[in-house]
């Protein structure tokens, strides 16, 4: 197994080696340590997914796309709109915070975000970062972060309209505008999409399976005087979609009206001697009531209440202290009745950054207390030193926390009240430099996780039984061609082989691979831009027994845009070109190739 990895490790390497480049700027990044800082200066992993990224990638949901970042799996039940999972290196899909503009969007009943519903057209950009955040963010943070931010007004004044139509009866359409009137600036955006889908599952209803979502987002930020800002954000996203049920009868249609909403006030204070400050009130709403035959069959709502108050404190210039509280809450209103329907959390977090000559520090610490489960510490120590030749060693060791959902404490029939946090620790190593073959990272780490929740096979009741470990290793790549058949093309590219053990039972954690292989190609040429993503996915089981295996599967998707003028683009995607028939979860259908052409309309006033 060893050689295999090895063997897949250099042939990736050799698919490089003729490329040359580097980065032309580096994007500034706030999650990592919730300061900003560009990519180049941040101690941990780090994937930004810029506008541009979106635009060009011919992604058609925010689980396709982010399936393209290293470290990172998807699984879909059925095709656009259904129930999507996220495991990041390796972890639960419930050990991914998900933010957006700040604010956290989940589900307090079952414990994750629902990805399938944030429309792509509404988001400016997104921030991966790999690995544990506890220390910061609290809660979930145990695999990664990502948080996503919806489009502002900054820059200059534009509109942007598109209209879009592709297989199984897709319809797009959306618009938008970003202007400036004295110390304000706006952005206002909507979108609508429609799918007649495909049959999601087989062995249940034989129907096709629709998705539809009208989407919003505006924002407002008002300049108050030399050193504050206010900034109010809003994504509203809602629709209906279709699913299968292979408990029910043949003839029964099931479908479920959802709402997925961010609300954000944030006032940021600068001043001239450096400190920085920000306080932010936010609200999130996950509502979803389900329906068979029309007739309603159960409704679970999240509303989370959230404040938020940072200060950063420079001292001697080449240090940054930041001290920080949140405070939120979680109701939940449901048809199901819970014994608790609320919990309140509130976190204090420390952190401190420094560079001494070639070597950065980053450490940090929180103390939770939920009126729930009590105290729970966290805490994080980033170390890097920077090498001769452009290179930087990198280490560092993190732990993190995973509160209990409502459903695995409170379900009727199998919650179970004391049940304790899920906890985990992890370590990281790796080397990465800019060399004049382009930017190249490479990565080793482990994750041990204790207490993970599961359910007891006799009495069905939500029980702490579970452990696992996750080994892993990750190398990254980009740059620009500048010889042989792909000169001037852009290229990136990823090798990700992990190895996630229950430690229980010593077999793979479901859904997730051992190894996965990602290479993305693109070229602008004159008026014209064009490019392919390849995947491959190795094999996975569906169950914890590892009786039910997933085969293997590789993907190839492509797109070609053609200016037609300064204003006007049209564009063409494929989708899984050569029709590959796969699946991520156990019964459940993938759209075979999907077709899709827009039209597109840019313009600065």
């Amino acid at each position: 197994m060893i050689r295999f990895y090895l063997l897949k490790f250099v042939i990736a390497v050799l698919c490089l080696i003729v490329v040359r480049g580097v980065l032309a700027f580096e994007p500034v990044v706030v999650t990592a340590t919730r300061t900003a800082q560009t990519a180049d200066q941040i101690l941990s992993p780090v994937t930004v997914i810029s506008s541009e990224d979106i635009q060009n990638s011919q992604a058609r949901d925010l689980g396709e796309l982010l399936s393209q970042v290293p470290g990172i799996e998807f699984t879909r039940n059925g095709g656009y709109g259904k129930n999507t999972s996220i495991f990041m290196r390796g972890t639960n899909s419930g050990h991914v915070l998900t933010l957006i503009d700040g604010v956290k969007l989940y589900s307090a009943t079952v414990g994750t975000t629902a990805f399938q519903f944030l429309p792509l057209d509404q988001i400016d950009r997104i921030e991966i970062v790999r690995g544990p955040r506890s220390n910061l963010y609290g809660s979930e943070a145990v695999g990664g972060v990502i948080q996503i931010f919806t489009k502002d007004g900054s820059g200059k004044a534009s509109s942007h309209a598109e209209v879009g139509y592709g297989s199984y009866n897709t319809l797009t359409a959306g618009a938008g505008s970003t202007g400036f009137s004295g110390d304000s600036s706006y952005s206002l955006n909507v979108g609508y999409s429609n799918t007649d889908g495909i049959d999601s599952q087989t062995g249940a209803q034989p129907d096709k399976d629709g998705y539809d979502n009208t989407s919003l987002t505006a924002r407002w930020t008002r300049r108050l005087d030399a050193e504050n800002d206010l900034n109010v954000s809003l994504l509203h996203a809602s629709g209906n979609t279709a699913f299968d049920n292979a408990w029910a009868g043949e003839s029964v249609v099931h479908d479920s009206d959802y709402t997925q909403q961010i609300l954000n006030f944030r006032l940021d204070h600068a001043d001239e001697e450096g400190w920085q400050g920000k306080l932010q009130f936010g609200r999130s709403l996950d509502d979803s009531e389900t329906f068979a035959d029309g007739v309603s069959d159960g409704k679970f709502d999240t509303t989370r209440f959230q404040l938020n108050g940072q200060l950063d404190w420079p001292v001697s210039g080449q240090h940054l202290l930041t001290v920080g509280s949140d405070y939120s809450k979680d109701a939940v209103d449901s048809s199901v009745i819970y014994d608790i329907d609320e919990r309140s959390n509130l976190g204090v977090f420390l952190q401190w950054q420094g560079i001494h000559g070639a070597q950065n520090f980053v450490a940090g610490a929180r103390i939770d207390n939920n009126e729930q489960f009590g105290t729970h510490t966290t805490g994080n120590v980033d170390y890097a030193l920077d090498l001769t030749s452009g290179y930087r060693l990198n280490m560092g060791y993190g732990t993190a926390f995973k509160s209990p959902s409502f459903n695995d404490l409170y379900y009727p029939g199998f919650g179970t009240p004391t049940l304790d946090v899920e906890t985990s620790s992890s370590f990281e190593i790796g080397l990465s430099g800019d060399s004049y073959r382009g930017h190249w990272s490479i990565r080793g780490f482990q994750t041990s996780i204790e207490d993970l929740i599961g359910y007891d096979p006799v009495t069905w009741a939500s029980v702490n039984v579970d452990k696992a470990r996750i080994n892993g290793f990750e190398f990254e790549w980009d740059g620009l061609v500048k010889a042989g058949l792909l000169r001037n093309w852009e290229m990136a590219a990823s090798l990700t082989l992990s190895d996630p053990i229950d430690r229980s039972t010593n077999n793979q954690l479901p859904r997730r691979a051992k190894e996965v292989i990602q290479l993305n190609l693109d070229r602008q040429h004159q008026t014209s831009r064009y490019g392919l993503d390849l995947q491959y996915h190795g094999s996975r089981y569906d169950d914890k027994a590892n009786s039910s295996r997933l085969d293997s599967y590789g993907l190839i998707h492509g797109y070609f845009g053609y200016e037609l003028n300064r204003s006007w683009t049209i564009r063409t995607e494929v989708n899984n070109l050569l029709g590959k028939v796969y699946t991520t979860a156990k019964n459940y259908n993938e759209p075979g190739r999907v077709w899709f052409l827009r039209l597109q309309y840019q313009a600065e006033k």
